[in-house]
């Protein structure tokens, strides 16, 4: 042990490095994960480029906080994680109405599905 050339690890792991968490909680991050973007601005290239959006139905959505990880749960301004889940935050507006009926089974939206909708349109080839 030589006081002198005493480094610490930085926050990926690397002695003397100089990665530092970024004010998104992303080690080495450019404070761009977490801002507040909107899904229905973009094309589908830049749709494609978001991991808080997925294309679907020829528009670029946002996706459902219900679909992100843990990680991603906190990178998003309008999700929160809560017993083990990430959850929409209620902003108490208010707003929406209907009925609540209808019929299907759902198909690949389940929740741990492989082909969940996150996962629905990832890297498109344009030709």
């Amino acid at each position: 042990n030589d006081p002198s050339n005493d480094c610490t690890q930085d926050c990926s792991g690397q002695w003397g490095g100089t990665a530092e968490v970024d004010s998104c909680g992303i080690c080495g991050g450019d404070n761009t994960t977490c801002q507040d973007i909107n899904c229905e601005e973009y094309n589908i290239i830049s749709c494609s480029n978001e991991w808080q959006c997925v294309w679907d139905d020829d528009e670029c959505e946002d996706v459902d906080c219900e679909d992100f990880s843990q990680s991603q749960c906190y990178q998003s301004n309008n999700c929160e994680w809560s017993n083990n889940e990430c959850n929409e935050i209620d902003d108490d507006s208010g707003s929406g109405s209907g009925s609540g009926s209808g019929s299907g089974s759902g198909g690949d939206l389940k929740p741990g599905n492989s082909s969940s909708l996150k996962n629905k349109v990832k890297n498109p080839e344009i030709f």
